[in-house]
């Protein structure tokens, strides 16, 4: 009998470990490409403002780039808003938190894309860099709450990874 219990702990021990590794690579996803976000956000700004110096050939160089990784940006997006869905009525806690942040990231992408597309749409290189300095100001605001956007999903995906195994302790009892 002994035995019998001891084997159906470390079974239930795997099982739990497994499911909670499962349940963490879930929420991974969504916390790389939100930190990815941020990321991109500070390439856009960097990348403004190599197109904003009178260099001509650097300032083209950095255009293409600039129009790379912009569109890049906004895959990401659309990867992200997809994974996340559209819950409406959710409890307080991380993953409120988490949409909250999700949610104000959204509309400071919206001003670094408008200002990254005045940069690309700039006649020459002041107008680029009145642009430019837009852009840098969006991606610091995109930067601070993207870094509180992951950590609230790295708080929602650990409290829900212990609810769950919680749950499968409380249902062996």
């Amino acid at each position: 009998i002994m035995l019998g219990m001891i084997t159906a702990i470390m079974l239930f021990n795997g099982w739990a470990s497994y499911s909670y590794q499962i349940n963490l690579a879930e929420h991974a996803e969504i916390i790389n490409i939100a930190g990815r976000q941020r990321m991109l956000g500070q390439q856009i700004a960097r990348l403004s403002l190599q197109a904003a110096q009178p260099a001509e050939a650097d300032s083209a160089a950095a255009l293409i780039r600039l129009r790379a990784t912009l569109s890049q940006m906004r895959l990401d997006s659309e990867h992200l808003d997809a994974l996340v869905g559209d819950e409406t009525e959710i409890e307080p806690g991380p993953l409120a938190a988490a949409q909250a942040h999700m949610y104000e990231s959204e509309v400071l992408r919206n001003d670094l894309w408008s200002a990254a597309q005045a940069v690309l749409d700039a006649r020459n290189a002041a107008e680029r860099a009145l642009s430019a300095s837009q852009v840098q100001a969006a991606a610091d605001a995109l930067l601070d709450i993207g870094e509180r956007t992951v950590n609230a999903l790295q708080a929602y995906a650990n409290q829900s990874s212990l609810e769950m195994m919680r749950h499968e302790v409380t249902s062996l009892l």
